[in-house]
């Protein structure tokens, strides 16, 4: 699978550079790699950046990376995701996407000590209008966990004074992965993570500085986990995470 997913990725470049399309890339910097309200970096800074295609019809790729760290149970230090859908608008101003992306841990293998970080995929299905934005996401496999497992989230931005926006988010993940990590947490087994499902929200400030944009957010979980009170490694207590990022290229 992995090596599938690496020939994926040669020809989605292939694609990029032959096209007569959008090429752009991005480039961040954030105090923690926050995915869903846990933290995927040990609440360390954290490097991303991404290749981004979008064509006219609506087609769009990106190949996104990102340092992590899952703690020293978990080998693996680096996290590419490989997406493609597609997005458009009605004449009403409802915009749609659909897609699906690849979660891929090149450098992740399992070992008598410390074990592997699993590749999966989900798919997703979403929806705007005017400021506001939903998405539901889907794994069959999630994280190669054998059961399924939902995302959904609601997102509003708004513009405010002094070139200032606010950006609310609230989502909840569900499904047989989440509900067999209660049970396990019942049967007091040993779990990495959140002990069921959850909701995670966030509200943040915005700035744009020349070509950059800077970002400071609260983040929360409403998880019961005994790491809503630890930091470190998949802690999903609440926290600020500042993050610095950039589009290029560069145009005035």
């Amino acid at each position: 699978m992995r090596n599938l997913a690496a020939i994926s990725a040669l020809a989605m470049l292939g694609l990029m550079t032959s096209a007569h399309a959008e090429i752009t890339g991005t480039a961040a910097v954030t105090s923690d790699y926050d995915f869903r309200g846990v933290s995927l970096s040990e609440e360390d800074p954290a490097f991303q950046a991404s290749i981004d295609y979008a064509h006219d019809n609506g087609f769009y790729a990106s190949i996104w990376g990102s340092n992590i760290d899952y703690g020293s149970d978990y080998d693996g230090t680096i996290e590419i995701d490989l997406s493609a859908g597609l997005a458009g608008e009605t004449e009403m101003g409802i915009g749609w996407d659909v897609g699906a992306v690849y979660y891929l841990y090149p450098d992740s293998d399992a070992s008598p000590a410390k074990s592997e970080i699993e590749d999966y995929g989900e798919a997703y299905l979403g929806g705007s209008y005017k400021m506001f934005d939903a998405k539901v996401w889907y794994a069959d496999d999630y994280a190669d966990a054998g059961d399924s497992a939902w995302y959904t989230e609601l997102n509003a931005n708004f513009d405010l004074p002094a070139g200032l926006t606010l950006g609310l988010h609230v989502g909840q993940s569900f499904g047989d992965y989440w509900d067999a990590a209660a049970d396990a947490a019942e049967e007091d087994l040993e779990t990495t993570g959140i002990d069921g499902e959850y909701t995670d929200w966030s509200i943040g400030l915005g700035y744009t500085v020349s070509y950059f944009d800077l970002e400071l957010r609260y983040v929360d979980t409403d998880t019961d986990s005994e790491l809503e009170v630890n930091s470190g490694a998949f802690a999903n207590d609440s926290r600020v995470v500042f993050t610095v990022s950039t589009s290029f290229p560069w145009t005035e």
